[in-house]
């Protein structure tokens, strides 16, 4: 059933239908000259910044950006983000100054969003955005970012790529979404150019009023709509949110499925194509496409999202879901039961595959958030002692094997202690790069087998700017 919209009480003024966000940091007065002043103190600016960049490298700034591949991937990270491109599996640049973008204290508190022609960029605490373009230079204003604005109780953020756009999710007890664009990025940075107002236009916001579940397993982008697990008294929900032209703020809600709960910890949302499925102990619940392109039926019309319930009697115990990235046709979850973790597929007409039991991973492993290329799915055991094997799983018969060529995750040297928290499983096509952002070295995997695994040093990227190559900061060489 729908639910009612609300008017989110953000600090940023609304204009309807699109809300519009604060640009951060202080404002300041600042003094304003004519073209021709304009023009000279724009000179001599220029003229100190290279002055100054020089001396402290030896060399002249690059004249133009480094040739970075369309399919290349932003890697997480403690030190500056690694760019990887994925023709290659070699590494590229290393972005400096990437947490001062969004404001964050430090550059793993960034999470680089991969989407349509970019990187979006989302501090971990605050939400703050902004976005790296296909060259990997930030679009939105340098040295700062755009602020959602204050939220009280808030503790943490998390982006969620649809196609160019991101869902900007703030988790705290009461859970806001916001939907911008590279458009919004874009129009912050002239704003602080033209010394404008400092509020931008985005493409929607909403506040939902209740608690959602956080992390990767509790949300997920399917045809267009954010759908997220949200908690209310004793029950757990799944929500979508979609962008109205008829909503306050651009953005309405629809409850698709509410069921008794005590949390929403042993349950997960996934997207398939444009499907979308919710996996809980003993059932999946597989919506198909909505016949007219959306999933909230029209006043006096039939529910085309009405979901089919697939029942799972061997998953009846099962504590935990996780969904397989990249999954498509079919849904893909790894599901944790008292005896280890198995593989679940779905089919959208809900035939089923499995469970198929993974005998190396036990009740203990913790499966970092696991991904699909080819028949394959890739992952690896963040509990495992020492480097843990990098696993290829079949999703045919889910024989475990390690990834051939470089069946552990590979160190630095014999001194590099590294945890492994946190490990992104990235897919893009026939490319899964396997990423520990606390170690200095990571692995591309070539699924089409046109090359043998690739292992890149991170530490050998040239660092540069994200603010772009006229900074001061960029670095020719590393320290």
């Amino acid at each position: 059933m729908s639910t009612p919209n609300y008017r989110a009480p953000l600090t940023y003024p609304v204009t309807e239908p699109k809300a519009r966000f604060g640009l951060s940091g202080p404002s300041s007065n600042i003094p304003t000259f004519g073209i021709a002043g304009a023009a000279g103190a724009v000179a001599l600016l220029v003229l100190v910044a290279g002055l100054i960049w020089v001396a402290a490298t030896g060399q002249a700034p690059p004249t133009r950006h480094p040739t970075v591949f369309a399919g290349s991937l932003v890697l997480e990270d403690y030190r500056p983000l690694t760019v990887v491109d994925l023709a290659t599996g070699a590494v590229t640049v290393q972005l400096e100054s990437v947490d001062a973008e969004v404001g964050a204290p430090g550059y793993y508190d960034v999470q680089a969003v991969p989407v349509a022609g970019g990187t979006m960029l989302v501090n971990r605490e605050t939400g703050m955005f902004n976005m790296l373009g296909n060259d990997d230079y930030v679009l939105g204003p340098t040295s700062t970012g755009i602020s959602l604005g204050p939220l009280k109780g808030s503790r943490t953020a998390a982006g969620f790529a649809d196609g160019p756009d991101a869902y900007i999710v703030r988790y705290g007890p009461r859970t806001t979404v916001s939907l911008v664009a590279p458009s919004t990025v874009e129009a912050g940075a002239q704003a602080v150019d033209q010394k404008r107002h400092r509020s931008v236009h985005a493409l929607g916001a909403l506040n939902l009023y209740r608690q959602a579940a956080p992390g990767a397993r509790a949300a997920a982008v399917v045809d267009g709509s954010l759908w997220i697990l949200v908690r209310g008294r004793g029950t757990c929900s799944v929500v979508s949110v979609r962008p109205s032209p008829k909503a306050p703020q651009g953005l309405s809600e629809t409850t698709l499925r509410t069921w008794a709960a005590t949390s929403c910890a042993s349950a997960a949302v996934e997207a398939a194509g444009r499907g979308g499925a919710l996996a809980r102990p003993g059932t999946v619940q597989l919506w198909a496409p909505a016949a007219h392109g959306h999933w909230q039926p029209e006043p006096g019309q039939p529910d085309p999202g009405q979901p089919d319930l697939v029942r799972v009697p061997a998953t009846k115990g099962a504590t935990q879901f996780l969904p397989v990235a990249g999954a498509g046709p079919r849904f893909w979850f790894l599901v944790r039961g008292p005896s280890g973790w198995s593989l679940l597929g779905a089919a959208t007409d809900g035939e089923l595959t499995g469970p198929l039991p993974l005998k190396d991973l036990g009740p203990r492993a913790r499966p970092a958030p696991p991904a699909l290329s080819g028949a394959s799915i890739y992952t690896l055991d963040q509990a495992a002692a020492g480097q843990p094997t990098i696993w290829q799983i079949s999703t045919m018969t889910g024989r475990m094997r390690p990834v051939p060529g470089v069946a552990q995750y590979p160190a630095k040297g014999v001194t590099e202690k590294a945890t492994f928290q946190g490990v992104q499983v990235l897919v893009n096509g026939p490319r899964v790069v396997v990423n520990n952002p606390g170690s200095l070295l990571a692995v591309v995997l070539f699924t089409d087998g046109s090359h043998k695994p690739v292992v890149i040093d991170k530490s050998t990227a040239v660092v540069v700017s994200a603010a772009g190559p006229g900074d001061v900061n960029v670095k020719a060489t590393k320290k």
